[in-house]
Order: C-alpha cells, then sequence, then structure tokens
C-alpha cells in the first residue's frame, strides 16, 4: 500500500540562502525517527542554474545529526536543492521541501535556494503600493473574482480561526512591513477585512489575472538573478490540483519565457530564484517579470478549484563587488575573499553588513583581518 515507517519523520534544516564563491556550502539537518533502523539514507540532491538533473550527496550521520557539502561554485551561481530520507528498501519519504522531488519540475514544489557570491541591488517590497512601474492587471485577464491587489493581506481559511485550514495569506513576508501583493481581499458590508467569509468568496475564478514587474535596466550588471517569495494554494474545490502558477520574464515585452510553472500548492511563503541570463538578454532595457495566477473555465477542468495567491520581496542582485582585496604584507598580491564571520564564527555576507560590529574577513592564503564597522563603514 506504499506505506513506509519513515514518512512521520521529523526533519529540522534552516534553508543556507546564500554562500561566497569558490567555497564548499555545509548542509546541516537534524533528523528525528520513531524507527530509525528504518532509515537507509539521508540524501541531499542539488542541481545548478537552469539544470534539470539532480546530483545526489549522502549525508553523513553523527547520531540524529546529518551534514554534506554542496562542492563550491563560482559567483554568479544559483544552487537549488532538497533533503530526502530513503527506507531499507531504497523509497523515498519524508522530503523536505515537500513535493520538491516531483518529476517533471513543473509539477515539483519550490526547492531551497542559494545564491552564490551576490548581493542585492534593488528591491520590491510593496510597502508602497504599486510603485516604480508595477502593474495589477492585464488588458487580457478575464478572472471575474481575486484579481490581483496591493496591501494588507486578509487571510481565508475552511475553518474559520483555525490557522492550520488557511488559504489566502493572513500576512505579508517584509520583516517589519505589513503590504504585498495578494489576488483579492474579503470585506463585510462596513467594509472591514472579513476572516469568516468562505474561502472562495473572492478566490481566483473563472479565468487568470496578472501582476507584472516595473522594467528592468540591466546593461551595467555582470550576472544579474532575481529572487521573489510567493504564497501559492489550489489544492481546494471542485478541481484541486488543477490550475496552474506561472511566473515568466521577457526581454522585449512580447515574447515572455516561462521560469516557473507549477501545480504543486503550497500554503506558505516560499523562495524562487534564477538568472536572468539563463531565460533571456540581460542587455536589454525592456525586461519585466509577470506572476500569473489562474483558475480555468473550460473543458475538464470547468469546475474550478480555490486558488489563491501572494507575491512579495521581489530582489534582483548582481555578483557582489567585494570579491577582492589588496594584501600589503604580500607585496601587492590580490587575495581572494572567501568568507566574513563574527565573533562567534558565523558567516556575514557583504550585503548585510549594516550596524556596528567586530567582523574577521578570511582570504584563501589562510590570512584573517579584523576589521571594526561602524554604522556600515569598514
Amino acid at each position: 500500500h506504499g506505506i513506509t515507517l519513515i514518512s512521520n519523520a521529523e526533519i529540522y534544516h534552516t534553508p543556507v540562502t546564500s554562500a561566497n564563491g569558490n567555497s564548499m556550502i555545509s548542509i546541516n539537518v537534524n533528523i528525528q525517527l520513531t524507527y530509525p533502523w528504518f532509515l537507509g539514507t539521508a540524501d541531499c540532491y542539488y542541481r545548478i542554474n537552469a539544470d534539470t538533473n539532480w546530483l545526489p550527496l549522502t549525508m553523513i550521520q553523527s547520531g540524529i545529526n546529518y551534514t554534506t557539502q554542496i562542492p563550491s561554485q563560482s559567483a554568479g551561481n544559483i544552487i537549488a536543492y532538497y533533503i530526502a530520507l530513503k527506507d531499507s528498501y531504497g523509497f523515498q519519504s519524508g522530503i523536505t521541501p515537500f513535493s520538491a522531488n516531483k518529476s517533471p519540475l513543473r509539477f515539483a514544489n519550490v526547492p531551497n535556494f542559494i545564491l552564490v557570491g551576490y548581493e542585492k541591488k534593488l528591491e520590491e517590497d510593496f510597502e508602497f503600493g504599486l510603485d516604480n512601474g508595477w502593474e495589477d492587471s492585464h488588458i487580457l485577464d478575464n478572472a471575474t473574482t481575486g484579481q490581483w491587489e496591493v496591501g494588507v493581506p486578509v487571510g481565508s481559511y475552511m475553518t474559520p480561526g483555525d490557522a492550520n485550514t488557511i488559504v489566502q495569506t493572513a500576512d505579508q513576508h517584509t520583516i517589519g512591513g505589513n503590504k504585498c501583493a495578494y489576488t483579492g481581499n474579503v470585506f463585510d458590508a462596513n467594509g472591514n477585512p472579513d476572516t469568516e467569509a468562505g474561502i472562495g468568496t473572492n478566490d481566483v475564478d473563472d479565468g487568470h489575472t496578472t501582476l507584472t514587474s516595473e522594467y528592468y535596466f540591466m546593461t551595467d550588471y555582470t550576472d544579474p538573478a532575481f529572487s521573489y517569495w510567493r504564497w501559492f494554494t489550489n489544492n481546494s474545490g471542485a478541481e484541486p490540483n488543477a490550475d496552474w502558477w506561472q511566473v515568466s520574464i521577457t526581454d522585449d515585452g512580447t515574447n515572455w519565457v516561462v521560469v516557473e510553472n507549477n501545480l504543486t500548492s503550497d500554503n506558505s511563503w516560499r523562495r524562487f530564484v534564477f538568472r536572468a541570463k539563463d531565460y533571456i538578454d540581460i542587455s536589454s532595457d525592456q525586461v519585466r517579470i509577470r506572476f500569473v495566477a489562474s483558475d480555468s473555465a473550460n473543458g475538464a477542468l470547468s469546475g474550478g478549484s480555490l486558488v489563491e495567491a501572494a507575491v512579495d520581496d521581489v530582489y534582483l542582485w548582481d555578483i557582489a563587488s567585494i570579491t577582492e582585496v589588496s594584501d600589503l604584507n604580500s607585496a601587492n598580491r590580490l587575495l581572494k575573499l572567501v568568507r566574513i564571520t563574527d565573533v562567534l564564527g558565523r558567516e556575514v555576507e557583504p550585503n548585510n553588513i549594516d550596524k556596528e560590529r567586530t567582523l574577521f574577513y578570511i582570504f584563501d592564503d589562510g590570512s584573517v583581518e579584523k576589521r571594526i564597522v561602524v554604522q556600515g563603514y569598514r
């Protein structure tokens, strides 16, 4: 019956989101099992950029802790990865993020992503509404309800008040913020947010709705990449798990290349990352991305599913400018910066140095330089 004794595994993992170029990347997992003797291996699967082939890495066990290292990559690469447990019969179970192992990729859930050697250049967190040329509709949109809006999201629930039954997000993603883009709120007769309304009251119905970004001018960028946080659910209603979430990019405003085309519902904020040059000509000044949530109204899917989506924290990245420093103690030889750590040994990203602290810069010859940072300046 497909039952596995490790399907109830508790997997604890803090996703790695960034790494320095040309450095091994440690992946650490804590796994708690009711029947530990039934576990064959814990594996990390990874792929690089737009490659669709997953490469396996067997994790090394130490008690309930498991670790492995993803091979070093040069700056300007993006690594996708997920964790999978394999039982003693060779069957996979306990996937995290769940369903990230599905094939083909369009049926898979979003994996974890690592930006290698990048720093943030631009961001859109929607805290000031639709600025810089963003658009919450398209002339061809035909959804009758649940069109894109920007504001404070109102959660919807299969069972009102039960967070475990949430459909549309009740929270945005930006730290310290309160707004995001979402597919429609529900309000009562007095204009107040209505969390008691049915989950189908203002979901995406009978068509699609489009959120389109500003224009990005990337001619001065070396290897630009985009990241965004998204929420997407389609697993309720008459046709569960049948309608698509789609993200595309263009360099001419006419021809759109699909980046994410997903059927898997995940009622949580998930981060997707991709390199622009894997899909478009980055020398263009007409680069835009768009997000489409749809509810089919024709044919086999005409029964309709409950579709809700949200987008927040859309970032544009480029290769970090801090890659080399001059070592005056070695006849001006250029040394490569391997990593930056704080006094507790925790790695610090160059673009996150924004407050007073003591940091240690570690170079490829093994030398370490102590620097005092005051208000973001070294």
